[in-house]
């Protein structure tokens, strides 16, 4: 899992991309400033293309709101990954890093919004920074005590 503001950020970038800038493609972002990105994606209502992107909580969550996978690592760590999977297979395996975000200059968010983007994010949040404790996620050990920390949310 990412860390949900560079998580965001990165979703913003990438709709940047050249390769998107088409009239005819909803996705593109780089004729909109980052702050018009995030107001449309913390929006309420209907959001323009652009901005229909899930948390990334919603891709981890079953129907009950417990989290549907067995174990989830931080991003920025594929060495716990790596060492996971060696722990797996007996074979070491190398993760490299591919499908990286175009470098763009980004405008440091008001506090206002990035506040209102916090508060829109809380899950991921909750589910990164409780990640980042205990180094990894898994269900088997941890799924009992995250869903006690996500009813806190409520």
């Amino acid at each position: 899992m990412r860390e949900p503001l560079d998580w965001i950020e990165s979703w913003y970038k990438y709709r940047s991309r050249e390769i998107l800038k088409k009239e005819t493609n909803p996705n593109y972002t780089g004729h909109i400033s980052y702050n018009d990105f995030i107001t449309e994606y913390i929006s309420k209502g209907t959001r323009k293309p652009f901005a229909k992107i899930r948390t990334q909580y919603d891709f981890l969550k079953l129907c009950n709101g417990a989290i549907g996978v067995d174990q989830i690592f931080p991003m920025e760590n594929m060495g716990l990954v790596e060492q996971f999977l060696f722990e797996k297979t007996n074979s070491k395996i190398i993760i490299p890093r591919i499908n990286q975000s175009p470098t763009k200059d980004m405008t440091q968010l008001p506090p206002e919004l990035e506040d209102a983007l916090r508060q829109h994010l809380a899950i991921d949040i909750v589910v990164y920074n409780f990640i980042k404790k205990h180094k990894t996620f898994q269900n088997s050990q941890h799924g009992e005590e995250f869903m006690e920390r996500l009813a806190e949310l409520d």
